[in-house]
């Protein structure tokens, strides 16, 4: 297994023990995706952690992938990366269409060194371009020989504008996305890319407050974050060579969400 010798050391690591960590029940990723706009104000204060997280369902030696899931987050260059084992991880390869283990053929050039904190003490690893894939949505560790994938997950600070998180992705124009997906609806047209792509507005923290919850009492705005868990759906967005992104849409409001950020879809004209 790739990062084997990773996984054993944090298999050694006592509860107390883990910096910045937590603990909890392991969330099926559609039910975080749902969650994932409302706990935006959360994660953005955790994100700023670097550290490791450990996520038990049951007791068993670390290299068990029917009973752990396992995420550490490394810092590399202003994002968060995530590092992955266990059942989800196998699930997230396919979903991609990665390697079961990456091989010396898929690593590209050296991007530079990531680090977290394990047992007291700051592990850094060597990090590589992951060939098959344009953009850095998807990279390759390298941790005393093994190889393993890190995936972006959002910048430490602040939000990411939707022309640099497409760029992370694989897709630096418009040109170089495919297709578009909304729900039922299909984009392929260059043109109608373009222009959807156009509609998208970073918002600030204070922005999406006052959008959803200006006004509304704490009942008001449980009841309304439940609505919006109910009523989400995704956009897709891929492209030839290209990591697939998707974001958390909610079509009652215009608003949709990815890498900690929230967007804006401007009404079309």
């Amino acid at each position: 297994m790739n990062g084997e010798k990773l996984l054993r050391k944090i298999g050694e690591i006592d509860d107390a023990d883990i910096l910045h960590s937590e603990t909890m029940e392991k969330q099926k990723p559609s039910a975080r995706r749902k969650l994932a706009l409302w706990l935006a104000p959360v994660a953005a204060c955790l994100c700023v952690i670097i550290g490791i997280t450990v996520f038990f369902k049951s007791a068993g030696p670390v290299n068990t992938p029917d009973t752990h899931v396992i995420s550490i987050v490394y810092y590399l260059n202003g994002d968060l990366y995530e590092r992955i084992a266990g059942v989800e991880a196998v699930e997230i390869t396919k979903e991609k269409g990665l390697a079961t283990e990456p091989s010396a053929e898929m690593i590209g050039k050296y991007i530079g060194e990531a680090e977290t904190v394990i047992d007291h003490e700051k592990v850094k690893v060597a990090v590589y371009d992951y060939r098959p894939l344009n953009g850095t949505s998807v990279v390759l560790g390298k941790f005393e020989g093994d190889y393993f994938y890190l995936l972006y997950c959002n910048p430490v600070e602040g939000g990411i504008d939707i022309d640099a998180l497409l760029e992370k992705y694989g897709m630096a124009s418009a040109n170089d996305i495919s297709k578009i997906e909304v729900g039922d609806r299909v984009i392929t047209d260059s043109a109608e890319i373009a222009k959807f792509i156009d509609r998208f507005k970073t918002l600030s923290t204070e922005e999406y407050n006052e959008l959803l919850f200006s006004g509304l009492t704490e009942e008001e705005q449980a009841e309304l974050m439940k609505k919006l868990a109910d009523s989400s759906a995704d956009i897709i967005i891929s492209g030839e060579g290209s990591d697939t992104l998707e974001l958390v849409y909610y079509p009652a409001y215009g608003i949709a969400h990815a890498a900690n950020t929230n967007y804006l879809l401007i009404p079309e004209n």
